[in-house]
């Protein structure tokens, strides 16, 4: 017999968090850290037409592709990390990312190393080339 439950399998995925939080480099509180909505660059924005674009532009090479791209003022890019800059950074995110479609940007984007991404619905996600390629769905009755 196997004793598996799956809460405990789940809370050994929150291992590197916590162990960030005993280094003192994740905060309990929810929007304060660096992958949970602080981060000006690693956020979900909404697009004109209301659908979404996820942007995941950690690394600086990558960060600096996406603002050439959006584009956004060079002080941004030099201080990628600085979190004093980071409400006027995600300001001038939003308005730009505003201005265009969700597939505008996805089509300006896709080909680049800018770490962003269509946030899509889950029809959508059935139908993306990257699932249809990989046969990552298969329909065995109607839909």
């Amino acid at each position: 017999m196997i004793d598996a439950a799956m809460a405990e399998g789940a809370s050994m995925l929150t291992r590197p968090v916590h162990a960030l939080m005993a280094a003192g480099l994740w905060s309990d509180m929810r929007g304060a850290n660096l992958l949970d909505s602080d981060a000006s660059f690693y956020e979900t924005y909404e697009t004109a037409g209301a659908r979404h674009a996820a942007v995941g532009c950690l690394e600086p090479l990558f960060f600096a592709e996406f603002a050439r791209l959006l584009p956004l003022d060079e002080r941004f890019v030099r201080g990628q990390y600085d979190r004093t800059l980071w409400p006027q950074m995600s300001a001038a995110i939003v308005d730009r990312v505003g201005q265009k479609t969700r597939d505008d940007w996805d089509r300006l984007f896709a080909a680049t190393d800018s770490c962003v991404a269509p946030v899509l619905s889950l029809r959508e996600a059935r139908d993306h080339p990257h699932n249809r390629a990989r046969n990552a769905f298969v329909t065995s009755g109607p839909l």
